[in-house]
């Protein structure tokens, strides 16, 4: 049909030469398009009508495509539809479930297998058990016996160790006193017998007793006493409470510390002398070096006699009378130590330097005992000691029993704390005061004078001179004449030729009543 306007007939390869043909080309297509639509509300209504199920009476069919639609029959089939849904869903899971309880089964095989297996293997167990637990006491008993006879066998060679090693202590401590010579001499005079003690031929003195000694002797008896000691204690095993340092390079004399400086494990000067610190100036050993002040050790010699000593320099004759003690304080402990218990309870006890020494290297042990006995008779019972301390005393062997170098007897064990907790004199600054307050009492009350030998009247004691003046005149109250009389005996012994080998140092009795 041609165009009204522009009188052509519209062909696919022409192009549009107006709207009317436009319009014509796609009319056919907005009709199908109008259809397709008509269609699609009709299969919704259909589909929402089968959804809710509803009939309606007249509502029951529907046209769709030119067909009618029977409602009620689709929401039949939607039931049915469903059904058979979940009647697919109820088969997969009782296949799910079948598959599971197979499963299961399969396990339970399993585990009863195991189980069988294991009350067999419990059956054996307990048939072992059994006849392992036959006769059990008896073995039990048996090897408890070999056990005990190993122990004992292993004490028996311990002890026996133990006792040779203290043997050989002994052997080695008393050769060291032989070496050393320590003697002792008895002398006896109007009746009493006295003993004096020397090592290496220089006399040992009594602390109470320094005051009359000879510096020189002194000095080298104490270097003796301290050589022989430390010996004996490293013979011993065991640590004296003072560091005693002996005579080195660079150190002329011995020296003692307080018990609370001892072995700090450093280099200390000899007293007196200037301390090297080259050493100490690198960076390096400045950042490591001990800024501690040094213990400021005692030494044991002296240049004069001991009452000039305390009149010129009373920092060092204290100094030396805490040394002394010190020393003696250390041969105390260590014969408390050893076993010698009836000489070193007492201050006086532990002043007697040489006995105390004597009685520990020398003196038989046997006899030792006898007069622990004796002293334990005297005293009257005391606290038993434990069975462990009891059998080290009563073994002969004293001497080396207790040390700090074996686990056997050791010295810093419950028995050996004990033992030394029992004893009176563990005090060294109580000896230091007592022994200190005796020399400076001794040199208060002394009063020396040099006396002739000949004349009777000088030696005889001055009460007793100015007694017999006092009965002579008659006069009872004149106690000045007995002055008078010594001073005479005095002149006279002064302005009197003197014999050699008739005159000396006496001490007078004093008038005030001192000893």
């Amino acid at each position: 049909m041609e165009c009204d306007i522009c009188g052509r007939h519209p062909t696919p390869k022409l192009g549009f030469h107006c709207a009317t043909c436009a319009r014509s080309a796609i009319y056919a297509l907005r009709l199908q398009e109008a259809e397709t639509l008509i269609d699609r509300e009709s299969l919704g209504r259909r589909v929402e009508a089968v959804i809710q199920g509803t009939h309606g009476g007249s509502q029951d069919s529907i046209t769709l495509g030119g067909m009618l639609v029977d409602t009620s029959e689709a929401a039949k089939t939607k039931t049915h539809e469903q059904t058979l849904s979940e009647l697919d869903d109820a088969r997969t899971r009782i296949d799910q479930i079948v598959e599971r309880a197979a499963s299961l089964r399969q396990d339970m095989e399993k585990q009863k297998k195991i189980i069988a297996t294991k009350k067999t293997a419990m059956k054996q167990r307990r048939s072992d058990a059994e006849s392992a637990m036959h006769g059990l006491s008896r073995r039990e008993t048996k090897q408890l016996e070999e056990i005990q006879q190993g122990t004992k066998r292993q004490e028996y060679k311990w002890q026996h160790e133990h006792r040779e090693t203290v043997r050989a202590r002994v052997y080695l401590c008393k050769e060291a006193a032989n070496l050393a010579g320590l003697r002792v001499r008895k002398v006896r005079r109007d009746g009493v017998t006295r003993q004096f003690y020397s090592v290496g031929g220089i006399e040992i003195f009594d602390l109470r007793s320094l005051n009359s000694a000879d510096p020189k002797e002194l000095s080298a008896s104490l270097t003796n006493v301290a050589q022989l000691l430390v010996r004996t204690s490293h013979y011993l095993a065991v640590r004296l409470p003072a560091e005693i340092t002996l005579p080195h390079k660079e150190y002329p004399l011995p020296t003692i510390f307080q018990p609370q400086s001892s072995y700090q494990s450093r280099e200390v000067p000899f007293p007196g002398s200037t301390p090297s610190i080259s050493g100490h100036n690198s960076p390096s050993a400045s950042r490591t070096y001990d800024v501690r002040p040094l213990p400021r050790p005692r030494t044991l010699c002296i240049d004069r006699r001991l009452p000039q000593l305390s009149r010129e320099d009373p920092s060092a004759y204290l100094l030396f009378i805490e040394g002394v003690s010190l020393l003696a304080w250390n041969v105390a402990w260590l014969c408390r130590t050893q076993g010698t218990y009836h000489g070193v309870e007492t201050w006086e006890d532990v002043c007697a330097l040489g006995k105390n020494l004597w009685q520990l290297l020398v003196a038989d042990p046997r006899r030792r005992n006898e007069r622990r006995e004796s002293s334990k008779d005297a005293r009257g019972p005391e606290r038993a000691p434990s069975e462990a301390s009891s059998t080290a005393i009563e073994s002969p062997f004293l001497l080396g029993q207790f040390s700090h170098g074996t686990t056997h007897s050791f010295l810093g064990g419950a028995d050996g704390t004990q033992h030394m907790r029992e004893w009176k004199s563990r005090s060294h600054t109580e000896l230091i005061a007592k022994v200190r307050a005796h020399l400076l009492h001794e040199m208060q009350g002394a009063e020396w004078e040099v006396i002739d030998q000949h004349d009777e009247l000088a030696m005889e004691d001055p009460e007793i001179i100015g007694t017999r003046i006092m009965h002579a005149s008659g006069n009872g109250t004149s106690a000045s004449k007995a002055t008078t009389v010594v001073e005479r005996s005095k002149e006279d012994v002064s302005s009197s030729p003197r014999v050699k080998g008739a005159s000396g140092w006496t001490k007078l009795k004093s008038r005030s009543g001192e000893p």
